[in-house]
């Protein structure tokens, strides 16, 4: 299947989706904005997705989703006699952009990586 046969079907799925709820048209292509900027701009290219260990993306994504509304831990059950939360992605504070960014953006980040863990998915058949 090549490129032109697929664009008709897609096109239709969203011109209803945009016919069905606007904002919902708007935030999709605001998430493949993003995952635009993250393969271009970040460099962070499907092959490379493609490398990473089971679940990186997700726990990424994870993170971001979570920040968003105002939580930057997740609370996984704790290995006995671990006091402190484990995050799911952890850095160091300098690499941790997730507080330069509004709430909105933060769901765009997160949902844009989960769009690169389910096309890594997709990728594997």
């Amino acid at each position: 299947m090549n490129f032109r046969s697929l664009i008709p079907g897609h096109l239709k799925v969203l011109e209803r989706l945009y016919l069905a709820d606007r904002a919902s048209f708007e935030a999709l292509a605001a998430v493949a904005q993003e995952r635009l900027r993250q393969i271009e701009v970040e460099g962070l290219k499907p092959a490379g997705d493609d490398r990473l260990a089971q679940g990186s993306l997700e726990r990424f994504s994870a993170c971001y989703l979570c920040a968003s509304v105002g939580f930057p831990f997740l609370f996984p059950p704790k290995p006995e006699g671990q006091k402190e939360p484990v995050e799911l992605f952890p850095r160091q504070e300098f690499q941790d952009k997730r507080r330069f960014h509004p709430s909105i953006r933060l769901l765009e980040i997160g949902v844009a990586t989960s769009l690169a863990a389910l096309a890594k998915v997709y990728r594997k058949g």
